[in-house]
């Protein structure tokens, strides 16, 4: 038998998105914040990835316990700003587009 070509297509995308991002899911655990309305987080040792699927502020709170001690979009590297606040802090994110692949990684202690 065969695949329809869209169901091919859409794994070849897949196989790429996980290339590109995997080490945001493979060998990580639930992160510190339960899925919300925005996104989830997964982490991985010191590593917390923020995954924001929907986000129409230009910032987002974060209620942690952890010490943040940098943050960086997954993709490229680009520092991204932080505010440490009561309980938590707010991540500077600026307008994110909506796409799936917006992945902020955190640096913990």
């Amino acid at each position: 038998g065969e695949l329809p070509a869209v169901a091919v297509e859409r794994m070849k995308d897949m196989g790429e998105w996980l290339a590109k991002y995997g080490d945001t899911i493979y060998g990580t655990e639930a992160g510190d914040i339960e899925q919300q309305e925005w996104g989830c987080t997964t982490r991985k040792g010191d590593k917390l990835y923020v995954h924001i699927f929907e986000l129409e502020q230009e910032a987002l709170y974060l209620p942690l316990d952890c010490k943040v001690v940098s943050a960086k979009t997954f993709d490229g590297g680009a520092k991204v700003k932080f505010q440490k606040v009561s309980k938590g802090i707010v991540l500077e994110t600026g307008k994110v587009d909506g796409t799936i692949d917006y992945i902020i990684e955190l640096t913990t202690k």
